[in-house]
């Protein structure tokens, strides 16, 4: 088969010798599903006995070998790596070298149970944002990100419900418990505010509470009002650079659209 998807669900050892070859030929992306010994030597050096596990070879020579649970790989090669395959004593083998330090993994596979072979076009950029603690620092330097006159007075602060992330007061002097979170709010986080807020509420009920995060579900939304709680939206992506910038003498101008030059 041409073009650029080859693949072939039940082949043969030699059939999928065929498509191993013709794929790397092609400098295509592998995927290959079947059922192997893998030995490891180097630097140290391992040996997985025979089960059925996924195994990627990417075009730039980097190999990883899955089982079925966990997300990292069990043995594995990175790019710059060679490999080579052939058939011997009744086993698809698949040998990948590692050149400096010296590395070899030796796939056995007594059965192939599919293969896909690819090319894939990815020349995206990779942005990483900041993580949680970035993101509440960042913030608790600069909280008229969150709201127009903010204070920060604390971060971490410990209460018997838990610890708040920033503890801040707003411009008209209200206490305000803000918790700081990178990915999508749910209820769950919601009601950790929630207890932060209560317990704080019994002797004073001013204080406020304020959710920062990219984004929220709608069913967090309605709690939050009903609750009596808020909620700030941020930009991750314009807050990493305005971090980046920062030591360049880059403004909040940064973040709410001023683009300097």
């Amino acid at each position: 088969m041409g073009g650029d998807l080859i693949y072939k669900v039940g082949p043969s050892l030699e059939e999928a010798l065929e498509l191993l070859q013709e794929a790397v030929r092609g400098r295509m992306v592998i995927v290959l599903i079947g059922r192997c010994r893998v030995r490891y030597s180097g630097r140290a050096g391992s040996l997985l006995e025979e089960g059925e596990r996924v195994i990627l070879l990417k075009n730039d020579g980097s190999l990883l070998v899955h089982r079925s649970t966990g997300y990292k790989p069990v043995n594995w090669q990175p790019p710059g790596s060679s490999a080579s395959f052939r058939l011997e004593d009744g086993k698809l083998v698949i040998t990948s070298v590692r050149e400096r330090p010296v590395e070899r993994i030796v796939i056995e596979l007594s059965e192939v149970k599919a293969v896909f072979c690819t090319r894939l076009v990815d020349a995206a950029p990779f942005e990483m944002y900041m993580t949680e603690e970035e993101l509440r620092d960042f913030l608790y330097s600069h909280p008229e990100v969150i709201e127009e006159g903010l204070r920060s007075v604390a971060r971490e602060k410990e209460l018997k419900s838990g610890k708040v992330d920033i503890f801040a007061v707003d411009k008209s002097g209200n206490p305000v418990v803000i918790e700081v979170k990178r990915g999508r709010v749910g209820e769950k986080e919601v009601l950790q505010l929630y207890r932060y807020v209560s317990e704080l509420r019994l002797t004073n009920p001013g204080v406020r509470g304020v959710i920062v995060a990219p984004e929220i579900d709608s069913r967090a939304q309605v709690m939050l009002a009903e609750l009596g709680l808020e909620y700030r939206v941020v930009d991750l992506a314009k807050l990493s650079r305005m971090r980046e910038r920062e030591g360049r003498g880059a403004t909040l101008l940064d973040y709410y659209g001023g683009e300097q030059g």
